[in-house]
């Protein structure tokens, strides 16, 4: 029999059962990257190959053209391919996948779930990032030995890495929410690496490119990855490396909720 100094209160046991909405967005985004970390259980060491085999030739290639770099060059083609590891890594993965998905149909199962587009898309920037350390690694190991640059400050690149990836990875997702296929996805996803490599500020300076492109570099992230990257490498933790960082919170943010405007379900 109930006691009779007992309160019962309504609302305790309404709300008491369900997390709240943020814990909730939590759990799911920490539910979907194991499941996509477990798609990739057999095939990570392929992903990561990539990740640095492009960047590790490029350092190669320039090594080999001009021995005699300077350390002002050395850190401009460092920083340069760190950011071409992002592209080739976690970037292009993303855009495949989400290709992928659309032609094999599997956002049909995603859209039974209390899980928004926004949520799977940071799941999958998670995993692609983690697929994506090692190749970093080893292209900045790599690359301080081949330059003749001192790693003592690498540890100080490790905050900048999850913020790169997040604002490249958002403009590859909005593009690869185009993508009816995993054809035109891959498509798509090899003309970014092909502007990221060759017709933005990663390997050739700013003031030696066309005026046009310049106008264009100054709107991607790519841009400003590489400056930070750099601005790390040759010690620099001074305003520019703030404004750096600044601007790609920016394009993080815009990238990320025009992703949540665009991609659907249910698009066929």
């Amino acid at each position: 029999m109930p006691d009779a100094n007992f309160v019962y209160d309504v609302k305790d046991v309404a709300v008491q059962p369900y997390s709240p909405s943020r814990r909730r967005s939590v759990e799911h985004f920490w539910r979907i990257t194991l499941v996509l970390l477990a798609d990739y259980r057999s095939t990570w060491t392929i992903q990561t190959f990539f990740g640095f085999v492009m960047p590790l030739g490029m350092i190669y290639l320039f090594k080999y053209i001009d021995s005699g770099l300077t350390q002002e060059r050395a850190v401009f083609i460092l920083g340069g391919n760190l950011v071409t590891s992002i592209a080739y890594g976690p970037v292009m993965l993303l855009m495949n996948r989400i290709g992928w998905s659309r032609q094999i149909r599997s956002f049909d199962y995603w859209a039974n779930l209390p899980v928004s587009p926004l949520t799977w898309v940071l799941a999958m920037s998670a995993v692609s990032l983690l697929l994506a350390l090692p190749g970093l690694i080893a292209v900045y190991v790599m690359g301080c030995l081949l330059l003749g640059l001192s790693m003592a400050g690498g540890l100080a690149l490790l905050p900048l890495i999850p913020l790169a990836t997040l604002s490249l990875t958002g403009v590859g997702a909005f593009l690869g929410a185009y993508a009816k296929n995993y054809q035109v996805a891959n498509v798509l996803a090899n003309a970014v690496v092909g502007f990221v490599s060759f017709l933005s500020p990663i390997m050739i300076p700013m003031e030696h490119m066309p005026a046009p492109m310049q106008w264009i570099a100054r709107l991607v992230p790519t841009t400003y990855a590489a400056d930070g990257f750099r601005s790390v490498l040759a010690g620099n933790f001074g305003p520019g490396l703030a404004y750096d960082i600044l601007i790609l919170v920016l394009l993080m943010v815009v990238s990320l909720v025009a992703v949540h405007q665009k991609l659907n379900w249910r698009a066929a």
